[in-house]
């Protein structure tokens, strides 16, 4: 039967000194009562130092949040660097929208909505000028209407009636 340790050779923890120290702890080391790692090797973090680093540069993160110490790898964001960022393109060869960056990608948005803008310009447009071809009265002249518009001259003696 073991004993009360007052203290634990490396690597171990407990009160018997039986328990090993997390994998993932810097050099082995842990509190002697719970195990918790004084420090995490690269790219793990937790108290035991067993969550993985999201994708930082270098692998480094906070052992208490998991926030990245330096930038993200490429295609990665967020203070974790966990969030996976779709990268597109569009190709030299013209190959349209399929593959483009975010950005990109909204641009081809806004240029189909906007072809789509114009194509219903377009037709109002031209179903306007059919209706007014139908109309009569969109085929009558400037004279015609300056005519219409002129009273007639009337002769004084239409108008004089005899006593």
């Amino acid at each position: 039967m073991y004993g009360n340790c007052s203290r634990c050779i490396a690597g171990y923890y407990s009160n018997t000194c039986r328990e090993e120290c997390p994998a993932n702890c810097t050099d082995g080391l842990c509190t002697m009562d719970t195990g918790i790692c004084y420090a995490c090797v690269p790219g793990y973090h937790g108290n035991k130092c067993s969550e993985k680093c999201g994708h930082c540069k270098g692998g480094s993160c906070d052992k208490d949040t998991g926030k990245c110490m330096t930038l993200c790898e490429d295609g990665y964001a967020g203070d974790k660097c966990d969030v996976e960022v779709i990268y597109r393109y569009i190709s030299r060869t013209g190959n349209s929208c399929g593959h483009t960056t975010l950005s990109v990608g909204l641009g081809c948005g806004v240029a189909i909505l906007a072809l789509l803008l114009v194509i219903i310009v377009q037709a109002k447009r031209k179903h306007s000028q059919r209706q007014t071809d139908d109309c009569p009265i969109a085929n009558v002249g400037l004279k015609d209407i300056e005519k219409f518009l002129q009273p007639e001259t009337v002769d004084i003696q239409d108008v004089l009636v005899p006593l």
